[in-house]
């Protein structure tokens, strides 16, 4: 039997673990971009963080967006992961 609250936790301590490292990554490569994202983020901006999974395939993909106040979205990591078989 799967405890739902141990589960949401792990899934919610590895998304932080995740984004932190997206952004540590964009921080990198775009200092300039990410100073302009925190301040999106400081008046309303969100961070997504999503995982897709087409059972038919097995393909998964996670993607970690900026999400302006208005709409805009940034792209900081996306990658196609282990094919998964989903029952």
């Amino acid at each position: 039997m799967i405890d739902h609250e141990k589960a949401e936790r792990a899934f919610m301590d590895s998304a932080a673990r995740l984004i932190e490292a997206a952004v540590a990554a964009a921080g990198r490569s775009d200092r300039e971009g990410v100073e302009y994202l925190a301040a999106c983020l400081r008046v309303g901006g969100m961070i997504s963080l999503r995982a897709t999974i087409a059972p038919s395939t097995g393909i998964a993909q996670l993607a970690v967006e900026v999400i302006e106040p208005c709409g805009r979205t940034h792209q900081l990591l996306a990658t196609e992961l282990r094919r998964m078989s989903v029952q």
